[in-house]
């Protein structure tokens, strides 16, 4: 596992894309993109060399590579899946799971009790337990907002995007050992962009078929320096 592996926070399945096996062609969109990524391997990494004050060791460079690969890899997999849902759409899916666990609860209190005994049983047998079960439908079905009692990230249009460009920056300072410039306005033709701004944007018009925004860039680099 690289040393730099990004963490993906919450819960629910987790998706990566691996490059596929050598010789191996690519089984999907996605492991074209990661193989195409790999094919510019040396320009990559041969851009933060030039920005460092020694030699970069090859140890050094295949670890750094195996991160870049495994960050692209992470950003397929998981925007594979999906984009998470908008607050709104979130709302409404936990106001139907509340709505069915009620349904279930009243169920269950309805119930016969010879009905309840054998679902007990039954339960046991499977190793659940009926009143754990209870405990948590009331829990579900509590009237207070579920959303009030777990702190919700700030939503963002894309966090695998976030968490990408984050991945990048690490490997960035780590391997040139400064922190990466602003991308910077436009004030000539062709505009003026950071040397990490071109590199990572060279990284995701290969590896995932997008640019990555300028200013969700200089957020996460906190504007700490003019561009280079």
């Amino acid at each position: 596992m690289p040393k730099g592996r990004m963490g993906i926070s919450g819960s629910g399945p987790f998706s990566r894309i691996r490059l596929p096996d050598p010789g191996r062609p690519a089984s999907s969109p996605e492991q074209q993109k990661l193989l195409e990524l790999d094919a510019i391997r040396a320009e990559l990494i041969d851009e933060l060399t030039t920005r460092r004050p020694t030699a970069l060791p090859m140890e050094e460079a295949d670890q750094a590579w195996l991160e870049i690969i495994e960050a692209v890899g992470i950003y397929l997999g998981q925007s594979k899946r999906g984009l998470p849902p908008t607050a709104a759409q979130r709302d409404k899916t936990l106001e139907r799971i509340k709505r069915a666990a009620s349904k279930l609860e009243a169920e269950i209190d309805k119930a016969h009790v010879n009905v309840t005994d054998l679902l007990h049983k039954a339960l046991r047998r499977r190793g659940g337990d009926l009143r754990e079960l209870n405990k948590q439908l009331d829990a579900v079905t509590d009237p207070g907002p579920i959303t009030e009692e777990v702190r919700q990230a700030k939503g963002r249009p894309d966090p695998y995007l976030e968490d990408l460009i984050r991945q990048l920056v690490r490997v960035w300072v780590r391997v040139v050992g400064k922190s990466p410039g602003k991308t910077g306005e436009d004030h000539y033709q062709g505009g003026r962009t950071s040397p990490f701004y071109r590199w990572s944007i060279r990284i995701a018009e290969v590896g995932i078929g997008k640019n990555l925004p300028r200013d969700l860039i200089d957020t996460i680099i906190e504007l700490k320096r003019p561009d280079g």
